[in-house]
């Protein structure tokens, strides 16, 4: 199941305009996804940041079924150095 298809509700955007610039960003998206991303984009200037900076990979992602992208991240998550220790630091 889609992305898309499981949406049942959005945001509404405090800024549209903003919310259109992340929306115009991002490439090759079906446009029932559009009230989700200018919602998203329209009320917060970060996310709609977070979706300019990242449109190339939110593209590809959103196209995918969803447990691919967990999955995938997770695997990737995998190779990724342990946390530094905090020993000796109070921690």
């Amino acid at each position: 199941m889609s992305f898309a298809s499981r949406l049942t509700r959005h945001p509404i955007p405090h800024a549209p305009d903003r919310g259109a610039e992340a929306w115009g960003a991002l490439h090759d998206l079906p446009p029932e996804l559009r009230p989700l991303i200018t919602g998203a984009a329209g009320s917060s200037p970060y996310l709609c940041g977070l979706i300019t900076r990242e449109a190339q990979w939110l593209s590809h992602a959103i196209l995918s079924e969803p447990e691919d992208v967990i999955t995938d991240l997770v695997a990737a998550a995998a190779g990724l150095a342990p946390p530094i220790s905090t020993a000796g630091c109070g921690g």
